[in-house]
């Protein structure tokens, strides 16, 4: 996969959970329904208890340097993609995990610098609150349990 695509993909999908979150915000705040019955609701509830450190911590180290923070995470993540795909080879999976560490990690920074909070839109069952994002992180996990079965597979074909 070309490095384009990579990055075409990432505006894609910061872009579709972006507009979820705002549309949500601006119209369907006091709808609720449900998806899968007992199982699956829209709730949406934004929860501003996410960024803490910014509203109970104003002048935290975090606070003032989080325009620093997240775009050295960013480089470095690029960096250990390109390190992965020379090590590993050309897997889709790396591309497919690269792309979905991004997409989370600009999430987050928005999350926190746009919205000042986080939209939690999604409710499984009676315990868990969620959105797109946190489906793209449960989604980085499979694929990197993928990647370590691939290669742990590789090196035992002996």
């Amino acid at each position: 996969m070309k490095l384009r695509t990579v990055f075409l993909l990432l505006f894609f999908m910061v872009s579709c959970d972006q507009l979820t979150k705002g549309l949500i915000l601006d119209r369907y705040m006091s709808v609720e329904f449900d998806i899968l019955p007992p199982l699956l609701r829209f709730s949406p509830v934004f929860d501003t208890t996410y960024a803490y450190d910014r509203v109970h911590y104003p002048s935290s180290i975090f606070v003032e340097n989080m325009h620093i923070f997240f775009p050295t995470i960013f480089i470095l993540l690029f960096i250990f993609y390109r390190f992965a795909h020379i090590i590993f080879g050309e897997y889709r999976i790396i591309h497919y995990g690269f792309l979905l560490l991004m997409t989370v990690l600009i999430c987050n920074y928005m999350d926190l610098t746009l919205w000042k909070g986080n939209l939690q839109y999604l409710h499984l069952y009676t315990f868990a609150k969620f959105n797109l994002k946190d489906i793209y992180s449960v989604c980085i996990l499979l694929f990197a349990a993928k990647l370590v079965y691939t290669v742990y597979r590789l090196d035992n074909k002996d």
